[in-house]
């Protein structure tokens, strides 16, 4: 009897602990998980999502006209008067752009100056949405995706960059060159990145990205080879390829929807 009830005793003290341990477990995992599925965090753990910036761009829209030959010659005028000559088609109606700025005060500047020569000088809004995106790929996919996303804007703003330096004489062409071959080093080591990552597994959307990327490349290039008689055709044809490849990302975008 006395053995009997010893053996109760402590199989009831045993469980006792039991029931604290599990309960002192049961309240650390609660707080472990609290802390770690949040409502953000638990949403990465079904999707992961990747943010680029967008950006806007100002350009100086000169003249405009709704038959492209017209808007061709204007741009060869343009051309002359160290402005871009870009013509850019808005939905069949073709705008002939002299320069684009980031800064909206910086584009407002530029065409009051001009309005006496151009008084319908008007400025074209240029928006590249913000890119949010979900994807199956890995963490080293995603950054490379990420990192060439962005190389439209920096190569616009290193081209931007150069072609103020030479209309005010801050660096010499020879000097531009030696930039320009920097950015082209950049440009190159984003899209050699992007081919390596990609190249075993291309969908139809990174394929175009691949050759959006050759054809930022291709633009760089051609500057650096560019041989020029005047400075001022120089800074022409920067401000042109610049805004190619401005239209380069606005056209990644919508033929994707951001989608990789």
């Amino acid at each position: 009897m006395t053995k009997n009830h010893k053996s109760t005793k402590t199989g009831k003290f045993f469980a006792l602990i039991l029931t604290l341990v599990c309960f002192a477990l049961v309240v650390s995992l609660a707080d472990l998980f609290s802390n770690f599925l949040t409502v953000g965090s638990f949403a990465d753990l079904l999707t992961k999502e990747t943010k680029v910036s967008g950006y806007d761009v100002h350009a100086i829209c000169l003249t405009q006209s709704s038959v492209l030959s017209s808007a061709e010659d204007s741009a060869k005028a343009i051309k002359l008067q160290n402005g871009a000559g870009y013509v850019w088609n808005d939905d069949g109606v073709y705008l002939v752009l002299a320069s684009a700025y980031l800064s909206a005060n910086d584009a407002e500047k530029v065409r009051v100056n001009l309005a006496s020569s151009y008084p319908e000088a008007s400025i074209f809004k240029i928006s590249i949405p913000e890119l949010i995106f979900s994807t199956d790929l890995g963490d080293e996919e995603r950054s490379v995706l990420s990192s060439s996303l962005t190389i439209f804007k920096s190569t616009y703003e290193s081209l931007y960059d150069l072609s103020v330096s030479l209309d005010t004489n801050i660096m010499s062409e020879t000097e531009i060159k030696l930039a320009l071959a920097d950015t082209l080093a950049n440009v190159n080591k984003v899209k050699t990145n992007f081919e390596s990552t990609f190249s075993a597994k291309y969908t139809q959307n990174t394929l175009q990205f691949k050759l959006k990327l050759n054809e930022v490349y291709t633009l760089v290039d051609e500057l650096v080879d560019y041989t020029s008689t005047t400075a001022q055709s120089f800074s022409s044809k920067i401000k042109e390829n610049y805004l190619e490849i401005i239209y380069l990302n606005s056209k990644l975008v919508d033929e994707t929807h951001g989608s990789f």
